[in-house]
């Protein structure tokens, strides 16, 4: 009886470990975990990383917020730019604009850029 009993608990261990076995077998490695190149895989749905920094050359006579507005997407309210190209500022991010390396110290529509300045925005973190 004793004998009996053991050759059913092995019996059993298994069937369990073949189970188990099938079971994982049948699973599908999850797409994160796949080596897929984007590039390579026609109509791949993949966006460019957002920007967090922009540089442009200013022009004699328009404003910073202007040349901005030319060739980006801008959200602004007032003057105030709250996102470029799809990244919005939030209470804890938000863009700067810089010339020559300066930190500007009005608002984009009121500062006047001139042709030698290199106009930088960047998109910086709170501390």
């Amino acid at each position: 009886m004793k004998k009996q009993s053991i050759v059913i608990v092995v019996i059993v261990v298994a069937l369990v470990g073949v189970g188990a076995w099938w079971y994982t077998s049948q699973q599908t490695t999850p797409v994160a975990n796949q080596n897929i190149n984007p590039a390579a895989t026609p109509n791949a749905n993949v966006e460019a990383p957002l920007p967090t920094t922009i540089s442009y050359q200013g022009q004699d006579g328009k404003t910073v917020l202007e040349l901005l507005q030319e060739n980006h997407e801008v959200v602004e309210s007032n003057g105030f730019v709250q996102g470029i190209d799809g990244r919005v500022g939030s209470s804890t991010a938000y863009w700067l604009w810089y010339a020559n390396g300066q930190e500007g110290q009005v608002g984009a529509k009121d500062y006047v850029t001139k042709s030698t300045e290199t106009i930088e925005w960047r998109f910086v973190y709170a501390q």
